[in-house]
């Protein structure tokens, strides 16, 4: 797949995230209805991978590497992160950030 529909794909589902989410209340919990989702969503992600061939067995030093990029993706930059949500915040109600 080109970048372009790379792109679009993520758009598609991340921007579905939240119309999606409004069918989720009832009278389930939210945190079943989240299980429901991700239950579905890697029951659609092995299919692909069966049905194009892809290769899920991942060796020792690929596991590591991955979960030092979960690591550093989840648990780095802490200050970062809160000057962005603090510059969303604040875009919103319209304050330079700082004030």
């Amino acid at each position: 797949m080109n970048s372009l529909g790379l792109y679009l794909t993520s758009v598609l589902i991340w921007g579905s995230t939240w119309w999606v989410i409004t069918f989720q209340f009832g009278p389930v919990p939210p945190a079943i209805s989240v299980c429901y989702r991700f239950a579905l969503a890697s029951l659609v992600l092995f299919a692909w991978c069966r049905a194009r061939g892809l290769r899920l067995a991942f060796s020792t030093n690929e596991h590591l590497w991955m979960a030092l990029q979960g690591m550093d993706a989840s648990t780095s930059k802490p200050s970062a992160r809160r000057w962005t949500r603090t510059l969303a915040a604040e875009s919103l109600v319209g304050t330079p950030p700082g004030s």
